[in-house]
């Protein structure tokens, strides 16, 4: 799957968002679900960090 020129593999979802340098400071870089299954968050430039 391609989205503007960005290439993602299986599993890998693209979401678009504006935020503030605050809120941006304050996504989580890892997700766990209810399931125990979890998600690691990065951004093009590097990973997130909390």
């Amino acid at each position: 799957m391609a989205v503007e020129g960005f290439k993602t593999m299986t599993g890998v979802r693209v979401v678009r968002l504006e935020t503030t340098q605050q809120e941006k400071d304050n996504i989580p870089h890892l997700i766990k679900f209810d399931c125990g299954s979890k998600a690691l968050v990065t951004m093009r430039g590097g990973l997130l960090c909390a």
